[in-house]
Parts: C-alpha cells; structure tokens; sequence
C-alpha cells in the first residue's frame, strides 16, 4: 500500500513552485519528471528572482529618473527665482541711486518752477508714465494751483499753467476713502465717473467712459495722487502721474518708489518754494523801497495816487485794482483812481458806505493789517496818528483765490508807505492851498485897498470940491446950482458912511457872528422899506412887489433884513443896466419865508456862484464897469445865518439871477403850504 500509495503519489503529485501564489492550482506532472523538475526548480527560482530584481532596479531606475528630473525642474526655478530677485534688486538698487541722485539734484536747485519740472519728468522717466501734472499752493488755507504739466500738447497746457484747482476736486482725492497710506491715494475710473470727476487732463478724454477692458488694466478716469508735506506735515503739494506706458495699473513696487522718491522730493520742493518765497519777498521789499522813496518825492496827489496803483500792480502781479480816498469834509469814500478793470461808478463816485463797512470790518483784519475776505482783499492808508484816510483794493481774478501770505505782508507794508505819501501829498496840498489862499486874500486885501482908496477919493473929491466951490464962489453961484451942490455932497456923504460900515461890519464879523435882535415883523413891509431907499438912488429901474400870502411875518431882526434887502435891490438895479423890471416874490416853502429878488441882467456863471459870497470878490467883468468893495454879499449872508436864515443864489431858468433869502416864521403863525412863484 506504501508502494501504490508511493506510486500514487508519484503519479499524482503535483509540483509547487515555490514563487507561485498559492491559489494556483498545482501542477500535476508525470513522475518520471518530477526528478528533473526538482532538480530545475533551483535554476528557475534563481531566473525569477533575477528577473524580479531586474523589474525593481527598473522601476527604481525610473523612480529615481523622475526624481532627478524634478530636482533639476526645481533647481531650475529656482535658478530663475534667485536670477529675477537679483535683476529687482538690481533695479531697485539702481532705481533708488536715480531717485537719490534726482533728489540730490533738486535739492541743489532753488526755483521752484525748475524742482517742479525736472521733478514731474523724472517722475515720467523713471516709472514708465506718458503724462502727469503737479499741484501747489503757498501755504494750507491757500487754494491748489496747476504748477507743472507735462505730456500734453502745449495748446492744453498754456490755458491751465497758473490757474485754480476746483478745491471740490482736491477734498474728492484726499478723501478718506481713496486713502490706500498716508502718502498715495487711488481713484478708481468707476468711483471717478460716479463723482464726476473732470478729465481735462488726461490723454484720451474720449476714452474716459470706456470700460475697463481686463482687471489690472489702465482705466482713463482712474487717478493716482501721492502727495508732498511741509516741514510741518501738512499737504502742500499734489503729484498725479498719468497713463502708464503699459496700459496697466503700476504694481505696488512702482508705488513704494514713486512714495519713497515723492518723500525724498518734497524736501526740495519746500526748500525752492521758500528760496522762491524769500527771493520774491526781497526783490519786492527792494521794490517797494524804491517805488516807496519815488512816491514820497510826488507832490500832486492825484498823480501820486496813480502811481501807487501802477506800483502795486507791477510789483505784485496783480491784474487790476482802485484805490479810495477819505473826503474829510463829507466824511466820505471817494474811489480816486481805477487801473485794470471796468466799474460801474467812474473815478469821483462815492462808495457806499455799507460797502467800507464790509470791507473794513473789524473781524476780518488781519495781524499785518489788512482786511480779508472770501471776495476781497483790502489794504488801509493810515496816517500818522493810525487812522484810516484810504484804502488800496486789488482784483482778485475770478476763482483765484486770495493772494499769498508773503504778498499779502508785503503789499500791506507797501500800503503803509503809500499811506504816508498820500498823507504828505494831502498836507503839502492843503499848504499849496493854504498859501494860494493866503496869496488870493492878499491880493484881494491889495485890491481892496486899492478898491477902497478909489472909493474913498472919488466921494470925498466930489465932496472936496462942491464944498471949495461952495465957500470961495458961493457969491457966484445960483441957489438952485447951491441946492444940487449939497445934495451931491450929501449922497457922496452917504455913500462914504456905506463904505465905513461895510469894512467895520467885515471887522466884526472877524470877531463872531453879529448880534441879532429877533422878533414879529411884517417882511413884506421891510420890503418896501427897501424899495423905497434904493429907488431914491436909482429911479430909472422898475421894482415890482408880488407877495403870495397875507401877512407874511418873520421872526427876525428887521434892520438885518433891511440891509441884506438893500444890498440885493442895489446889486440888482446896478447890473441892470439901469432899466428894467426887478421883481421881489414874497413867499413861503416849508413853512419857512421866503423872498426872491428876480433881475434881467446878465446873470452870474456857475463857476461864481458860490464864490460870489466871499469877501473881497468881485467878478471880472464887474471891476471896471461898476464901482465896489466886494463885501455887499458877504455881508449879506453872514446876517442871513445871524438871523436864522440863509441867503442863496437859485437858478433863475432864464436870463439875470435870482438871490432867495429865507427866514424863519413866526412861533404863533398860523401853519402855511403855499409856495413861491419861481
């Protein structure tokens, strides 16, 4: 059974290979091959395992194939990384020696308009920027001007140099919500055209509605602004760089540049902007000395006046302006001289007082001295005891803003010697009119002695010798002849009384105003008074009494009256010619008397109508033709104000002249409308 089992077994007997799974099924072989396959099995184990082994150095082979690959990948991206960094620095090395070495260049230069331009091109130049502008101003309550463009064509940009920037648009740039740091700002187009933000200095207007055409690109309304501080800190300057070369928004390395260069640049702005502020300020000092010692040297006023205007416009920019004046007597401003515009009341004109009030107010002045206002600058004359005789007013164009600081300081100071001047020239006027007064009134107080030697020997040489012939001839003399003698005598006798009293009454009139004794009198009755002692001495001449009321009375002094009547009746039948009608209109006008004395002679100019009433004055025409002292109508007025009233001299629509004497009414007289003809 050991044998057959054996023999089964032989037979049977599957042979396993030893590297087989174990789910295969054995393999059953003849038994006569079982001996050799045993004896194989070695070798065949061996060639698996040898090709096992060779199936995993290939797979590792590979393995390590692509692992050197990628190593090599990386090493190779690195290489670039490494190589990219050192080209950044490099630039950044080298674009940070530009910027120190542009800054080192400006803040050698001291004009501020070349740091402006050289920094606005290296600004272009030196981050890939087509175009760009700057904005300044003089100090923080100062509004934004256009100080620097570049990239535009020169009809663009000659319009906008120097002028205004809306300080809506500024507040829209710095507002808190474009702040990216406190030193760069960024406007989205979007944000910018739903502000309403201008274009009218970018390079493609037309371009500034069109969308934006992929993210990171270049929007035409989109706005960078980095801006420049003081040495306080506080915003002085604007740079807004525009289109960049590539169309695309500069990255944030660009950014951190432009903000380290405008950093480093505004110290050479603020270094030129005051070696500018203190080079305008010396040359203008220099000038308003200069011009200062010129004006002091002008005697005419009105001549001086338009110099100091002419001065203030050249030294300090200015397109226009006026210059007032104090009226001392009215207490008045008067606009003295215009230079630079078209106003609407000409030189002479009275300004409004609630105007000068306006102007200066005492909370709009300033610790300089002068007077500020949103729409106006105002500059005071003040003379030497501090009060304010004038005032110089520039134009400010419109939208421009006020004037700087600096010119402001320096055209008060030009003010204050202009004041000086003007109150020189004003004191040397009023001396030249002084003495020309003092010259007239001695050349009157000449012509009155003369006047009064003629008047004085022409009645006492008639007198003198009616009266010899009287005594030495009398015998031979008729008594009718006697008769005219002594009434020639008597009226040359009158005549010289007249005369004595006028200059006695002048004297005292020197002394004060002349005692009057007021009460109730019937002025048509002084009136007639008059009439009759004038026409005693001229009956050729026709008087007509027309009296507008009943019983007219005055409170007055009646021989007062009577005198200035008499005075006005003589002047009238005197320059009459001799004929005519000379009429007395007896009145009231606002219940005050009136009495016109109405003559057809030849009438007074209105250059003299005033002047008349001076003493000593005598007309021209009148010297020669018609006898006198020239004190009748002084004298007349100045007892016209002792009595209350006035005496004038009224158009009298026609030929002759009509003199109006008004007197007060009486306290109980009945109230009284009417009004007197002519």
């Amino acid at each position: 059974m050991r044998d057959r089992g054996r023999g089964q077994s032989a037979f049977h007997a599957g042979v396993r290979v030893p590297w087989w799974p174990a789910s295969v099924e054995r393999i059953r072989v003849p038994a006569d091959t079982a001996g050799i396959v045993v004896e194989l099995a070695p070798l065949a184990f061996a060639l698996a395992a040898t090709a096992a082994a060779g199936a995993l150095w290939a797979l590792e082979r590979r393995r390590r194939v692509r692992e050197r690959r990628r190593f090599r990948e990386r090493l190779a991206a690195l290489e670039s990384t490494i190589h990219a960094g050192a080209a950044r620095v490099v630039r950044r090395r080298e674009l940070t020696r530009a910027i120190l070495e542009i800054s080192t260049t400006l803040l050698r230069e001291h004009s501020i308009s070349v740091v402006l331009d050289r920094l606005l091109a290296a600004t272009l130049e030196s981050f890939g920027f087509c175009s760009g502008a700057f904005y300044l101003r003089d100090s923080p309550d100062q509004p934004f001007m256009r100080a620097a463009i570049v990239g535009f064509p020169p009809a663009r940009i000659g319009p906008l140099l120097g002028t205004v920037v809306d300080p809506r648009l500024i507040e829209q740039i710095l507002a808190p919500e474009f702040r990216v740091r406190d030193t760069f700002y960024y406007v989205p187009g979007e944000r910018a055209r739903e502000l309403a933000m201008p274009v009218a200095l970018r390079r493609y207007p037309e371009l500034a509605d069109v969308s934006r055409s992929q993210p990171g690109a270049w929007q035409e309304r989109d706005l960078i602004a980095f801006p420049f501080f003081d040495r306080h800190g506080r915003i002085i300057g604007l740079l807004t760089p525009d289109d960049p070369a590539e169309r695309r928004f500069p990255n944030d390395e660009v950014i951190r540049a432009i903000e380290m260069f405008a950093a480093l640049a505004s110290v050479a702005v603020e270094n030129a902007r005051l070696a500018t502020q203190r080079e305008t300020a010396a040359r203008r000092m220099a000038e308003v000395l200069r011009v200062s010692a010129d004006l002091l040297a002008e005697e005419r006023l009105d001549d001086l006046l338009l110099a100091i205007l002419r001065a203030a416009l050249r030294t300090f920019d200015l397109s226009g302006g006026e210059i007032a004046l104090l009226d001392q007597e009215r207490g008045l401003f008067v606009r003295r001289a215009v230079l630079g515009r078209v106003v609407s009341e000409p030189v002479g004109a009275i300004i409004a007082a609630d105007e000068v009030a306006r102007r200066l107010a005492a909370e709009r002045r300033t610790a300089e001295g002068y007077y500020a206002a949103p729409e106006a600058l105002t500059f005071p004359f003040v003379d030497a005891s501090g009060r304010i005789i004038g005032f110089l007013a520039p134009e400010l164009p419109h939208g421009s803003g006020h004037i700087a600081n600096e010119s402001a300081r320096a055209l008060q100071i030009f003010a204050n010697f202009a004041g000086l001047a003007v109150a020189r020239a004003e004191v040397r006027g009023l001396e030249i009119r002084q003495l020309r007064e003092l010259e007239e009134i001695a050349q009157m107080k000449s012509d009155f002695v003369s006047t009064v030697s003629h008047e004085l020997r022409t009645p006492l040489t008639s007198i003198k010798g009616f009266i010899s012939v009287l005594i030495h001839r009398g015998d031979a003399v008729s008594a009718q002849q006697r008769e005219e003698a002594l009434q020639i005598v008597d009226g040359e006798a009158d005549r010289l009384i007249r005369l004595v009293d006028d200059v006695l009454t002048t004297a005292n009139f020197e002394r004060g105003m002349p005692h009057a004794q007021l009460r109730t009198a019937s002025v048509e009755g002084i009136v007639r008074r008059a009439i009759a002692a004038v026409a005693m001495e001229y009956p050729e001449c026709r008087f007509v009494v027309r009296s507008h009321g009943e019983g007219l009375a005055a409170h007055t002094d009646p021989d007062h009256v009577l005198r200035i009547l008499t005075n006005l009746l003589t002047n009238a039948a005197k320059y009459a010619g001799g004929s005519g009608e000379i009429a007395v209109e007896i009145g009231v006008e606002d219940e005050d008397v009136t009495v016109d004395v109405v003559d057809a002679g030849p009438g007074i100019p209105a250059a003299d109508r005033e002047r008349i009433f001076e003493r000593f004055v005598r007309l021209d025409g009148e010297v020669r033709a018609h006898p006198g002292t020239g004190l009748g109508l002084y004298i007349s007025r100045q007892l016209a104000q002792a009595v209350g009233g006035t005496l004038v001299l009224r158009e009298s629509g026609g030929a002759g002249s009509c003199f109006r004497l008004t007197l007060r009414p009486c306290a109980d007289a009945p109230p009284r409308h009417s009004s007197s003809a002519g």
